[in-house]
């Protein structure tokens, strides 16, 4: 699986890592449309958008997120 990742995110959180986004790009598929992210699980769907969408809002206060999943 190939992995791009632009992200961009405030000053306060310098921790944010490529690797960091590995675990949560690996369940959930990240799509933008417009300027808002739409979040499509692989599983529990509905509840997982929820909690991994409030996630990065209240956590990492992402300003830009654009994350490409490629299978190769």
């Amino acid at each position: 699986m190939n992995l791009l990742l632009k992200l961009s995110v405030c000053e306060s959180f310098e921790a944010v890592t490529h690797e960091n986004f590995k675990d949560y790009l690996t369940q959930y598929t990240v799509l933008e449309r417009s300027d808002k992210a739409i979040y499509k699980s692989t599983r529990q769907q509905s509840k997982n958008v929820v909690l991994i969408n409030g996630m990065i809002r209240k956590k990492l206060r992402v300003v830009e997120l654009v994350a490409w999943m490629v299978q190769g």
